[in-house]
């Protein structure tokens, strides 16, 4: 699995267009830590040319389907991007 469970989560609450301090706020956390966990998402697709949350975003939209949780569809398509790249995560 490339992303943690607490980085999905702050994935699922990005993509629900939640902002920092709502993710914050019902994550329990403090805004910089949910910064930090933005961040780390970033880089771990960066390398798979996935310039940023937006550009991750973008992706979505672009084979967005009827049905599904946007948050979920986005991992997945970044997963089976990681299966084409051969990267697989110990």
């Amino acid at each position: 699995m490339l992303l943690t469970d607490r980085e999905k989560n702050v994935l699922r609450l990005v993509v629900d267009g939640k902002h920092n301090r709502q993710i914050a706020e019902i994550l329990g956390i403090k805004v910089n830590t949910v910064k930090s966990y933005k961040t780390r998402i970033g880089w771990k697709y960066r390398k798979f040319g996935i310039r940023n949350l937006n550009h991750l975003m973008a992706l979505y939209r672009k084979k967005k389907k009827e049905e599904g949780n946007a948050a979920d569809e986005i991992i997945k398509l970044i997963n089976e991007e990681n299966s084409r790249s051969g990267y697989q995560n110990q």
